[in-house]
């Protein structure tokens, strides 16, 4: 059965505007407190454990600066944490400018004078999608993570001290901070000013995939094509500047041990935060930019020069020949762009919900 590499269309991916500080609206860390409890001021009693702050926690819709965000604290028993906003340049939360992702890990310590528990995060990867042109000319004129060459919908891993997160580092990282639960809610302070209400959502949290776990090269399995006995095997390369690399083998036989050709497609990707519709898995966006043919074979070498196969007469053995990605001449026949595709990552192991299941390398 032939199968597909890549989903057309980009329906349902929303269009966005960022603002020039996109990241979360909140107090000054710094700031004193009117409240007694300060962080700090220890009572000696015990805090909470990372068993009764894990799980998901949702902020709703919410005010920020001209525009609006949202935002889900993913925390794990173990002490990981991912905090993922969106920001949106309406009060409603409807039109979107960009998304971005904080990753690392947290320490809870003991409580303080107002009954909170002292509350540590150390971030240590900031993932960063632009998702509309204004977003992405902001992303370029300001250099993000030194890049000028940011693209709608892809995703770059950006260096922590990064002078446009400075305001958003500051308000979930901070000495000053602790944390409260109570039945539902789940309070970030600073100071003993709340930064952050949050609403319980899934326990335990879904895994969120981010750019630091997807980094690397993942390959699929020896796989029927089509009925006349061609088989395929795909493999992934992704890299934390956005850029991807998918090479798809073609082989005579069963055992993909006798390669007749390949084609490799650089892509520009990115994670669109946990799926709406299905439960527990990432989207995944890709949008395919280049494509070449491989032949390996003097046979097929000669057979393409005598069709001239993709318009090209002069095919030589084990040199590429770049193709659009749209060509019909395709062994694949892709359509270019992968939209909201369900990705699942769990240890070594990636599912694509369009593509596969791969193993990291």
């Amino acid at each position: 059965m032939k199968r597909k590499l890549i989903i057309s269309g980009l329906a349902g991916l929303a269009v966005f505007s960022v603002s020039c500080s996109p990241g979360f609206s909140t107090p000054d860390p710094t700031a004193s407190s009117s409240q007694s409890g300060q962080v700090g001021d220890f009572s000696g009693q015990p805090g909470l454990s990372n068993k009764q702050v894990s799980g998901q926690w949702n902020q709703s819709c919410t005010a920020a600066g001209t525009g609006s965000q949202t935002a889900s604290f993913f925390l794990t028993s173990d002490g990981n944490m991912t905090v993922f906003q969106s920001s949106f340049s309406d009060t409603a939360c409807s039109k979107i400018d960009s998304n971005v992702s904080l990753v690392g890990t947290y320490y809870l310590g003991p409580q303080v004078a107002d009954g909170s528990t002292r509350f540590d995060f150390e971030i240590s990867e900031i993932d960063f999608t632009p998702l509309s042109s204004k977003s992405v000319s902001i992303a370029n004129s300001t250099m993000i993570g030194g890049s000028t060459n940011w693209s709608l919908g892809t995703s770059k891993e950006v260096p922590v001290n990064s002078a446009l997160f400075s305001t958003l580092v500051a308000g979930i990282q901070g000495a000053s901070h602790s944390i409260s639960v109570s039945g539902s809610a789940l309070t970030l302070l600073s100071n003993g000013n709340p930064l952050f209400a949050l609403q319980a959502g899934a326990n335990p949290a879904p895994h969120l995939v981010t750019l630091g776990e997807l980094q690397g090269t993942w390959s699929g399995v020896c796989d029927i094509y089509s009925s006349s006995g061609v088989y395929i095997n795909l493999t992934y390369k992704f890299t934390p500047d956005g850029v991807a690399l998918l090479t798809a083998a073609f082989y005579s036989d069963a055992a993909c041990s006798m390669k007749f050709a390949h084609e490799i497609f650089t892509a520009s990707y990115g994670l669109l935060g946990l799926s709406q519709t299905t439960a527990g898995v990432t989207n995944f966006n890709l949008v395919a930019n280049t494509a070449a043919i491989t032949l390996l074979t003097s046979a097929l070498v000669t057979a393409g020069n005598s069709a001239q196969a993709c318009g090209v007469s002069n095919w030589v053995l084990n040199m590429p020949v770049t193709v659009p990605v749209t060509s019909t001449c395709l062994l694949s026949s892709p359509p270019t762009i992968i939209a909201n595709a369900p990705l699942t990552l769990s240890g070594s192991s990636l599912s694509l919900g369009t593509g596969g299941n791969f193993t990291k390398q």
